[in-house]
């Protein structure tokens, strides 16, 4: 217990952290179309769809979601370089947005139904033991 006239010292120790940076972060992203056409079968809409929704991650991870850790935010600095196809010009996110939710609505035929599977198990619950 503290009496009147007694001081307390509290000490605070800081553990120092060094933190390794790079000077600059390149991001690549592939898209395999090839792939992408394989999955779709002769189905432009789904073909689109998955081109679509890899466009929109892109796009929103670019403008949204840079940070990857704790004291990790990127943030993109110039603009977007496309090497390939060539004239290829990355369309506004809204717009790519607009063309995923069409194209999700006409592949509706595609997707289970019901959307959601419902997984049911049988659990046993043990009874604990009495020592």
């Amino acid at each position: 217990m503290v009496q009147n006239n007694q001081k307390i010292q509290v000490k605070i120790i800081r553990k120092l952290t060094v933190e390794y940076t790079a000077d600059k972060i390149k991001a690549y992203f592939n898209l395999d179309v090839g792939l992408l056409r394989s999955y779709t079968v002769n189905n432009s809409d789904a073909f689109e769809m998955l081109v679509s929704l890899a466009l929109y991650k892109i796009l929103t991870f670019l403008e949204d979601g840079t940070r990857l850790r704790t004291a990790c935010d990127l943030t993109l600095q110039g603009p977007l370089t496309i090497k390939e196809p060539e004239g290829f010009i990355m369309p506004e996110r809204t717009s790519v947005l607009s063309l995923l939710k069409e194209k999700i609505a006409a592949c509706k035929p595609l997707f289970a139904d019901p959307a959601v599977t419902q997984l049911v198990t049988a659990t046993v619950i043990k009874k604990k033991s009495s020592t």
